[in-house]
């Protein structure tokens, strides 16, 4: 059994009293997304998911700071900058797979949801 807080995905439950006052019809089914973009869609985000996955074990980019502070320090500047950037692609790539997931079933079911957030 897996244990929630670990899991790759995200549970999105949305309720309709957050939603109501700020925009009307938020549960209005569309009209159907077809299904070869609805494929489509689904294996550009498993694509992603076994990008992300194999890309942990090649860069363990959370053991760098799990790891002594004078490691880090000892980094020039553009060794440190590029740390920094593989970190931030990291986290925006992981919540790209995190929001798709909600996403793909919310074009499966023809739903139109608010948008993900906007992350980096």
């Amino acid at each position: 059994m897996t244990y929630l807080p670990y899991s790759m995905t995200l549970i999105v439950l949305y309720d309709r009293t957050v939603y109501s006052g700020k925009t009307k019809n938020i549960y209005k089914r569309t009209q159907r997304i077809s299904l070869r973009s609805n494929l489509f869609f689904g294996a550009r985000l498993s694509l992603w998911a076994i990008f992300f996955e194999s890309l942990i074990h090649v860069i363990p980019v959370h053991d760098l700071f799990a790891s002594p502070f004078t490691m880090i320090c000892g980094l020039n500047g553009y060794a440190m900058s590029s740390l920094a950037y593989v970190v931030g692609q990291y986290f925006h790539l992981k919540y790209v797979v995190i929001f798709g997931v909600p996403s793909l079933f919310e074009r499966i079911d023809g739903l139109t949801l608010p948008p993900p957030p906007i992350c980096i």
